[in-house]
């Protein structure tokens, strides 16, 4: 039996359950970390201060570069970028992971609100352009 639910109810558990994931994989590292020892000794709220600072860093680094995206697409100078969505999402992804790890913060957090932002930017007041949703949604290929 399926439920239905609203479209709103159902991205709202889709990004939680997302956020989860993100954080899980922090904690994971986190306890390998220990398990595998730092040479110094635990302590659980060094632990719980470095997780809130390594997931508030990476939000921080995804809502910048996750606005600069939506900001480069949607502005009337540079909106000829949209012809290069998909190269220039991925090339943002990677420099959310890639920045966020050189902070020592979470680099999936970053990429994970790199997406929430990218993917809302009708909701932050940017237009999108027509195509331009198109060019960065994943199509199967044709069935024989």
């Amino acid at each position: 039996m399926q439920v239905r639910v609203r479209e709103r109810l159902a991205q709202a558990i889709i990004s939680v359950s997302a956020f989860n994931d993100v954080m899980s994989a922090i904690v994971t590292f986190a306890v390998v970390g220990v398990a595998f020892g730092s040479g110094c000794k635990f302590s659980l709220g060094r632990a719980a201060f470095d997780l809130g600072c390594n997931a508030l860093i990476g939000v921080v680094i995804g809502i910048a570069l996750g606005y600069a995206a939506a900001f480069l697409f949607a502005h009337e100078k540079f909106g000829f970028l949209v012809k290069y969505a998909p190269l220039i999402t991925l090339m943002t992804v990677m420099e959310a992971y890639l920045s966020a790890q050189t902070h020592n913060a979470s680099g999936f957090m970053a990429v994970f609100v790199f997406g929430i932002m990218h993917g809302n930017k009708k909701v932050l007041g940017f237009a999108i352009k027509p195509g331009e949703q198109g060019s960065l949604t994943i199509s199967s290929p044709p069935q024989p």
